[in-house]
């Protein structure tokens, strides 16, 4: 069964197989992961510690306790294990858009009068939620420059109420581009002041 699933990388047999296929292959992946977890018990292997989870993650017991199948997307968290050799990588759909590894926040000042230095790079898992990064990149800032934060500037996706009660706390203005959520049905223009008498 190894030597089969060996033959070609994972993304050919995607692109190869139709569904099915590949369902049947989840389910050998599935019991091939079962066997050698069951057959190599060593608590104390790195790898053997990756497979289980892998296999916690991804696979259960059928109802009858005797067959493995493999679990429904939205039985999968976000923070499984999404490369064997980066166990702490993590998943997310922003978007459309499907991301896994990391998210990277840079904070930077924004003067126009003089040289604007990064005050801190913030790195977490990819499933973090960019309006997480504000508060700690503006606490990294004041402790850097002697001026105080008077003005936050970011896109909508670093807008939440904790984030607004913070500015408000910290005397800095908000200011916030590109608000996040679906487009308005209408548009507003401003018009001539009519005296309707």
């Amino acid at each position: 069964m190894i030597e089969n699933l060996l033959k070609e990388t994972g993304n050919k047999v995607v692109y190869r197989s139709t569904s099915a296929e590949i369902k049947t292959k989840m389910q050998e992946l599935g019991l091939l992961a079962y066997t050698v977890i069951e057959l190599y018990n060593s608590p104390c292997s790195k790898h053997y510690e990756t497979l289980k989870r892998i296999f916690s993650e991804q696979f259960k017991m059928d109802d009858d306790g005797k067959t493995i199948i493999s679990r429904n997307k939205e039985e999968i968290s976000a923070d499984s294990i999404q490369s064997p050799h980066d166990t702490d990588c993590h998943y997310r759909n922003k978007d459309g858009n499907q991301i896994k590894g990391y998210s990277m926040n840079v904070t930077e000042s924004c003067d126009g009068e003089s040289l604007n230095l990064i005050s801190g790079v913030d790195v977490r898992v990819v499933s973090t939620a960019d309006n997480d990064f504000l508060q700690n990149g503006v606490n990294g800032t004041k402790e850097l420059f002697t001026e105080t934060v008077k003005n936050i500037h970011t896109d909508g996706a670093y807008h939440s109420t904790d984030n607004q009660q913070f500015c408000k706390n910290e005397n800095a203005d908000l200011l916030i581009n590109a608000i996040q959520g679906a487009k308005a049905r209408f548009d507003l223009e401003k018009m001539k002041k009519v005296n309707l008498q």
